[in-house]
């Protein structure tokens, strides 16, 4: 435990804030009854309950827990309202309880530009604090991953198996369309040997197997299909394994570490974990509807996702191994989407749907009430994890004397019911209309500062600041 007193039941300082009497929550490790003070933005002191604490403002957590901020891995900020999604998706995720997100730089044009801008203007307008992945699509984005690391600050860069053919002439960011050359094993294999010399570097992958996609498509293009199941049909799980293991035979041969993104099935879970058995540089994401909800929800074309939802069978198997510990990292594919974009033609590349703010109450009802996944695993898996995966350890993730003082408290028994009209989102709909949760934040601190409370946004734009890693 951080106490950092050494002067009996009392510390002889005025803190900015202090969080007196909560169950703090250790990532990994244990619960403890205690107080929290903070200064500058930092955690300063973890002390027993019994220490007293001067503070200017003083938060009561009695009966409360109190987490790590979350931080949500995969979001796709831009692709709404652009500028404006870093009000409204930022919002609602502090709201949820998540303080630091992770989205991606898109472009097929040099990143230096776009980096200095979107930075500019995420510190401009988000509430929470946020960092990039960087999406790898041209040659010059290839030869510049020094500078991206070194420079930029950023060691996440993704690359997607599907970009070939014709998904790379189609490809979508913001409502624009970009175009790029076709991105090869031969591309991808470079890109895990440039990034295998930087050991906190991961390389970050879609798997799935875009020819076995398109081909299936095809078929069912020709027979006349435009249901939501032909949808599905078209990205059958064996496109998803042969993603896998392709992904993770590259990276093996160049020696990098790779995270494969949103799992869905329970054959693509085993090969990962298979593989990981003989190259320990393996991570594994999920994003918690394909963990929630399957093919027996899909009533609309709401429910479009990509990779498509799979069965409940694997539904059961992802919370296995999330509460094994054979997933590393939970996120949201999180698209601000009207759903108006979603309602044409089902072979149209809109697609995704928007899930930060329920990230996390997502996984207290689901797993900690149904399933008994321990409070310090779910820290573990939405905060410790994920700060250390992507270079945000040791400043976030974790409750600690000298982090940043993101932190959510958390009233477990509190239930809610999901609806879009309580979001303050771009997207004008959820996947979960309708849903009871039990366990919901009620104050989402960060570095010091309580940005929502009781299901409001009580803090500024602009707050939220750009993650070095």
């Amino acid at each position: 435990m951080n106490d950092k007193t050494s002067l009996g039941k009392e510390v002889f300082c005025v803190f900015d804030s202090i969080i007196l009497d909560g169950n703090i929550v250790y990532p990994g490790r244990v619960i403890q009854r205690g107080n929290i003070g903070i200064r500058n933005g930092k955690i300063e002191a973890i002390t027993g309950p019994d220490t007293k604490l001067q503070g200017t403002h003083v938060i009561d957590a009695t009966g409360k827990y109190i987490f790590s901020g979350i931080i949500e891995t995969h979001s796709h900020l831009g692709i709404g309202a652009g500028e404006q999604d870093f009000i409204t998706e930022t919002s609602s995720a502090a709201i949820g309880g998540v303080t630091t997100v992770l989205f991606f730089l898109r472009d097929n044009s040099p990143y230096d530009e776009i980096y200095r801008y979107v930075k500019s203007i995420g510190e401009e307008k988000s509430y929470i604090d946020f960092s990039f992945h960087i999406v790898l699509i041209t040659e010059e984005h290839l030869n510049s991953i020094p500078k991206y690391i070194n420079e930029f600050g950023v060691t996440s860069f993704k690359h997607y198996l599907t970009y070939r053919g014709e998904d790379a002439k189609t490809t979508n960011f913001g409502g624009n369309p970009i175009k790029f050359d076709t991105i090869s094993d031969g591309y991808i294999l470079e890109s895990f040997e440039k990034l295998s010399k930087y050991p906190k570097a991961v390389a970050i992958v879609h798997a799935e197997d875009i020819e076995i996609v398109h081909r299936a498509k095809k078929r069912l293009m020709d027979e006349g299909r435009s249901d939501l199941e032909a949808w599905a049909l078209s990205r059958p799980v064996i496109a998803e394994v042969e993603g896998v293991r392709r992904a993770l035979t590259l990276a093996k041969a160049a020696g990098c570490r790779v995270n494969i993104l949103h799992i869905t099935s329970e054959a693509a879970l085993n090969e990962a974990i298979e593989f990981r058995r003989s190259y320990d540089k393996v991570f594994i994401e999920v994003c918690h509807p394909y963990m929630v909800l399957n093919e027996q929800d899909v009533t609309s074309k709401i429910y479009k996702l990509r990779p498509p939802l799979r069965t409940k069978r694997d539904n059961e198997r992802l919370w296995e191994a999330v509460k094994a510990g054979d997933i590393n990292t939970i996120g949201s594919d999180h698209v601000p989407r009207k759903s108006a974009a979603k309602m044409g033609d089902i072979w149209s590349p809109a697609a995704g749907a928007p899930g930060t703010p329920f990230l996390f109450p997502i996984m207290l009802s689901e797993g900690y009430h149904k399933r008994h996944m321990p409070l310090t695993d779910i820290a573990k898996t939405l905060s410790l994890n994920p700060a250390i995966l992507y270079g945000l350890y040791p400043q976030k993730g974790d409750i600690c004397v000298g982090f940043d003082a993101d932190l959510v408290i958390v009233d477990l028994d509190r239930e809610n019911v999901l609806k879009s009209s309580d979001i303050a989102q771009y997207s004008d709909y959820i996947l979960y209309e309708g849903l009871k949760v039990k366990g919901y934040p009620e104050t989402t601190m960060i570095r010091g500062k309580i940005v929502a409370q009781n299901g409001t946004v009580v803090g500024d734009t602009g707050w939220g600041r750009f993650v070095r890693r």
